[in-house]
């Protein structure tokens, strides 16, 4: 069964590109998302067009997501973080 966390929320703190499977969140804001252990749980990415990606996150290192890209049936987007 996935885990939950509810309203859980971040921004990324470097870009990921389509064969990236670990999200570097900002840092302090990796404790709001469940760690799993043999489990997983959704996250959506979110560009600001709106354009989104459903990913599974199966490790969580303090604020670093290990995730599976493109679940549900979304497809790779890259994310880019603008400074």
């Amino acid at each position: 069964m996935p885990l939950v966390a509810n309203n859980a929320a971040s921004r990324l703190a470097v870009s990921i590109g389509a064969a990236d499977t670990q999200i570097s969140l900002q840092a302090g804001t990796g404790s709001a998302f469940p760690a799993p252990s043999g489990d997983w749980f959704p996250i959506t990415l979110i560009k600001p067009s709106c354009e989104f990606e459903i990913v599974h996150c199966t490790a969580r290192d303090t604020d670093v997501l290990t995730v599976v890209r493109a679940c549900e049936g979304t497809g790779v987007t890259n994310m880019i973080v603008k400074t």
